[in-house]
């Protein structure tokens, strides 16, 4: 299953898109989240997907991240979060 993560990832929209994105991450065995369509991110947006990685591993799921935004991408590095998150 593909999902698409857009618009702008920020203290205001990232608490819904995790409670959504868990439920398709229990719902599903393999979830591939493109996220070429991000236009805005701040470090919620790492948090996001370090958070939905956490929980899918917990779960028995596999989950992978695509087209991480050049932005989202370097706050991952600077954070030391880059390796242990599953982007392809």
């Amino acid at each position: 299953m593909s999902v698409h993560i857009s618009g702008e990832l920020s203290f205001v929209t990232v608490p819904m898109l995790n409670k959504n994105n868990r439920s398709l991450i229990m719902n599903n065995s393999e979830i591939v989240f493109d996220l070429s369509q991000v236009t805005v991110s701040d470090n919620t947006g790492v948090a996001l997907l370090i958070s939905l990685a956490s929980y899918a591993k917990n779960m028995g799921k596999k989950i992978s991240f695509i087209n991480l935004p050049k932005q989202l991408l370097e706050l991952a590095e600077a954070g030391g979060v880059k390796e242990i998150l599953p982007i392809l």
